[in-house]
């Protein structure tokens, strides 16, 4: 995959993204500097603004959907509770938690720090 290209996971939302991200752009009051610089000399700034915004938005739209569609988990799926129960009891009080095992770097990469136990 080229640079700056992004892999279409739904290929029929491309359009309703693209008027998502033209519609946020207005909202922030963006949308002039984008007609005159174009997308490619927005900064960093300018453009996260929009990808933050376009998540929420998005973030809102599925909870929305999701609270239509009911509490009832997808068949197949254990819910959190039912997981808890499955494992036993947990961790004792006085017992500290294993340290998280770190994954092996690749070779010429730089050794990582060890990180602090959290407590």
């Amino acid at each position: 995959m080229a640079d700056g290209e992004r892999q279409k996971l739904v290929l029929e939302a491309e359009d309703e993204l693209d008027q998502l991200k033209q519609q946020v752009a207005q909202d922030l009051g963006l949308d002039d500097d984008i007609q005159k610089r174009g997308w490619e000399n927005m900064t960093t700034r300018e453009v996260g603004k929009i990808g933050g915004q376009m998540v929420k938005r998005m973030i809102k739209r599925a909870e929305a959907e999701m609270a239509q569609e009911g509490p009832a988990a997808p068949a197949g799926r254990a819910e959190p509770r039912d997981l808890a129960a499955q494992e036993g009891p947990g961790p004792q009080a006085n017992q500290a938690p294993e340290p998280e095992q770190a994954p092996e770097a690749s070779p010429g990469a730089r050794p990582r720090r060890p990180q602090r136990q959290r407590l």
